[in-house]
């Protein structure tokens, strides 16, 4: 492998979509990861998908950036929020980082035809016959839906937890959020 894309999201809005993931697709009781999330407060049950978030991703970004110190140009950074809200400048770069030529229509075709459009059940419905890329977002794939559902709890814990990457990745220029 000679070049890699790292995509990452903001890991509060991660957590919640994972929440939220669990809620609609249990694992299963026998799986080492089990939590019954139905059965939990929503207020525990965000904590617990905090804990697991930032636990493990926390440590695979932080990863991915030592690596992209160590070998420039091997390794490209996507930030999800900015496929969101600039398709055709990101898909561009990412093209660009791989030193690949595309016409601007085919660049829109592409676009257009990622784009989530359905349920969640439907997306992963839809994942097991056809190709990741089409079935884009799981769940809403919003920007900053944490602000709406986070209690003051659910916060400190995110903050005791990984404060320090959501400053590491632009995401706040402080803990003073």
């Amino acid at each position: 492998v000679k070049k890699i894309i790292v995509s990452y999201r903001d890991l509060r809005d991660v957590a919640l979509s994972r929440y939220y993931r669990i809620l609609q697709f249990p694992k299963k009781i026998d799986d080492p990861r089990y939590v019954d999330y139905n059965s939990m407060a929503k207020e525990d049950a965000i904590n617990h998908s905090i804990n697991v978030i930032c636990d493990h991703y926390t440590k695979w970004i932080n990863g991915w950036i030592e690596i992209a110190n160590k070998r420039p140009g091997y390794v490209h950074f996507c930030k999800f929020e900015n496929l969101i809200n600039n398709r055709k400048e990101e898909l561009k770069k990412i093209l660009k980082f791989y030193e690949i030529n595309l016409d601007e229509n085919i660049i829109d075709e592409i676009i257009f035809k990622t784009q989530g459009k359905n349920s969640v059940k439907k997306n992963i419905s839809d994942s097991a016959l056809l190709p990741w890329a089409l079935s884009s977002n799981f769940r809403k794939g919003k920007i900053g839906e944490w602000k709406k559902e986070f209690t003051t709890n659910n916060i400190f814990e995110f903050k005791s937890k990984s404060n320090s990457i959501l400053v590491k990745l632009g995401y706040e220029t402080n803990d003073n959020w």
